[in-house]
């Protein structure tokens, strides 16, 4: 009898053992896939010195700016796509499933430059195609700050060459109780279709109650079928990003049911140029239109130059 206790009592310690031994590796590959964790961790180890940002950083008064601008509509702390934040400096450095989206020294290696200056018609650009892009200058200031460590401590002075900052000017105050009241009618129609068209939806400024519509967070190409449940949010749409879609001459009741399009990004449809026309010639505040060649006829020129309508050529890639 007590050597049976003995055992037991060895295969107790045994099984336990190999319990924490699997909960450390488990811990491991979760650090390992979570690198802002994996930081903290090594912080708290000794490993590596805590990050300090200073006020007066280069980082702090002009890199945060342009990423808030350009990039925190789908990478903050609400949204995160593809675990990627840019709402702080810490999850700017080490968050991201790819784990190379800042490569300290070298912005040609890292991830977010490289999405920034893929083509137009690459559907990895970042920025989506029909969102604001980051201007010339903006870009080359990512790119400095990278390229000298993407440091929380480098200052201005630290970047004389650095493209100057634009000049403020006075924008009007924003009446949000207005925007709130406009946006009610929005916010119920887009209740019974966001659930089916996850990240698809954004409103196009803070300031309005129109929305973006884009197919870039699709993971199937969209089809007739599903674009038609659209069809109550449709005349809320005034940005429309149309890639990689199955859609043809039957979505033409959505489409022509958007009456507040500003732009159009359509290279990813089949329609007629009938049916596209229609939808040109309601829309008088059109002002961009994209379009696969084949849906670039003479007329459709003729009609984009007679509307001063911005008309672009993009093939898929």
């Amino acid at each position: 009898m007590p050597k049976y206790n003995q055992n037991k009592g060895l295969s107790s310690i045994r099984y336990f053992s190999w319990v924490g031994l699997v909960t450390l590796i488990l811990a491991g590959v979760w650090l390992f896939n979570e690198p802002v964790l994996r930081y903290q961790t090594e912080v708290a180890l000794g490993l590596k010195s805590p990050i300090e940002l200073k006020k007066d950083a280069f980082y702090q008064h002009r890199i945060q700016a342009v990423l808030t601008k350009y990039c925190a509509a789908c990478h903050d702390a609400r949204k995160a796509k593809g675990d990627l934040r840019i709402d702080n400096y810490l999850h700017t450095r080490y968050s991201g499933k790819s784990g190379h989206n800042i490569i300290p020294f070298s912005s040609a290696a890292s991830e977010m430059i490289a999405r920034i200056e893929l083509p137009e018609n690459d559907k990895r650009l970042m920025p989506p195609l029909g969102w604001d892009k980051p201007t010339e200058d903006e870009l080359n200031l990512l790119k400095m700050w990278i390229d000298k460590g993407a440091s929380a401590s480098l200052t201005q002075a630290d970047f004389p060459n650095a493209p100057a900052p634009v000049v403020e000017v006075s924008i009007p105050t924003i009446d949000y109780q207005a925007v709130k009241q406009a946006r009610k009618p929005v916010k119920q129609a887009l209740m019974s279709v966001t659930s089916n068209f996850p990240h698809a939806f954004n409103f196009i400024a803070r300031n309005s109650h129109l929305l973006r519509f884009s197919t870039v967070s699709l993971t199937t190409p969209l089809n007739d079928q599903a674009f038609a449940t659209l069809n109550t949010i449709s005349p809320y749409i005034s940005s429309l990003y149309l890639w990689d879609t199955q859609l043809t001459d039957k979505s033409k009741t959505v489409l022509l049911n958007m009456h507040q399009l500003q732009e159009a990004y359509l290279q990813g449809v089949n329609i007629s140029e009938q049916t596209l026309m229609q939808l040109i010639q309601q829309n008088k505040q059109l002002s961009k239109l994209s379009l696969h060649p084949q849906l670039v006829t003479p007329q459709i020129k003729q009609l984009c130059l007679t509307r001063n309508i911005i008309l672009k050529e993009v093939k898929h890639v």
